[in-house]
């Protein structure tokens, strides 16, 4: 097997920073919002990002700790309603590998700190990669999803 070696490139500044069920609310609020603090070495890594959009954040989950890493069936937002799944059919950042990914709002850019809404990582959150969303690479044609997808849709509709 391969040797892998991840070097995170900037880290996460917010005031979510506690793993509590009352800041699942903050997590997903997309009025809160994130500053991405990208080291010196990768400023001008930057250069052009400014003009997009949104986002694709790549972080690691540095709060999931090696026990729930083992985790393999979780609830879907830990409700027992939704059917228990295998944990790669979740967004969970509990998993073997808590690598994320957030397609967040990018406000705008102050040398190495990018502003965005809908970063769903907790405070110091290691950078793994920042990647433009590029709607026609993205888009998805043929969308699939289980039934518990779309009453959580429903769900958050309803809470907005």
């Amino acid at each position: 097997m391969a040797e892998i070696k991840i070097i995170p490139i900037g880290e996460v500044k917010t005031n979510i920073d506690i793993i509590d069920k009352s800041l699942l609310k903050a997590i997903g609020n997309k009025k809160t919002i994130s500053k991405i603090i990208i080291f010196d070495e990768y400023i001008e890594c930057l250069d052009g990002i400014e003009e997009f959009s949104h986002i694709i954040v790549c972080y690691w989950a540095h709060l999931v700790s090696m026990k729930r890493r083992e985790i393999k069936k979780v609830h879907p937002k830990g409700n027992p309603k939704f059917p228990e799944v295998g944990i790669f059919s979740t967004h969970s950042q509990v998993r073997p590998n808590p690598i994320c990914l957030t397609i967040s709002e990018l406000l705008k850019r102050e040398e190495n700190v990018l502003f965005v809404k809908n970063l769903d990582a907790f405070n110091e959150s290691p950078i793994l990669d920042i990647k433009p969303y590029i709607p026609f690479l993205e888009k998805i044609i043929n969308l699939r999803v289980p039934d518990w997808i779309n009453k959580i849709k429903k769900m958050k509709n309803n809470s907005i």
